[in-house]
């Protein structure tokens, strides 16, 4: 946990997650924690929220190491999100990202991810947030069935 807690404080000068806070959402938010290392060195993390009752997932926040930006690890671990989401019977995946984020924001919007909503002064240093959005499960088209010809035998009254 001390390195989770290191990592988020490398990546961001606002509204950090504490060793404490980690630990509430995994265990009682209804959270997964997916950890990125090499060499038992954290390169990264993932955190995701399930809404209960709802078809929802939220990407709660995801923090790539400095030496390991640019190498595809930020796109990997979203990948491994949402499949986790889709095991969780979710549809959608939900994020906020600063609107100040260039790199952040081209990420989620190269994944396929729609912004929707802007939010003013959301972060503790009053910097709005962009909401964004993904539909991660698609509904298989219905293929017409090809249905064998059947001749009547019997005559129409």
């Amino acid at each position: 946990m001390p390195e989770l807690v290191a990592l988020e404080q490398h990546c961001f000068t606002t509204d950090r997650l504490s060793s404490r806070s980690f630990q509430w959402m995994v265990s009682r938010a209804h959270g997964q924690l997916l950890v990125a290392q090499n060499d038992g060195q954290l390169l990264g993390y993932a955190l995701v929220l399930f809404h209960r009752g709802t078809s929802l997932a939220r990407l709660y926040s995801i923090a790539i190491a400095e030496p390991a930006r640019g190498l595809g690890l930020g796109k990997e671990l979203l990948a491994r999100i949402e499949a986790i989401a889709v095991e969780h019977d979710c549809a959608y995946l939900r994020l906020e990202v600063r609107s100040d984020n260039p790199g952040a924001l081209a990420l989620y919007e190269r994944s396929g991810y729609r912004r929707f909503a802007l939010i003013n002064d959301y972060y503790e240093d009053h910097t709005a947030a962009l909401r964004l959005e993904k539909r991660i499960v698609q509904h298989q088209v219905a293929r017409p069935q090809s249905v064998p010809y059947y001749q009547q035998t019997t005559d129409l009254s």
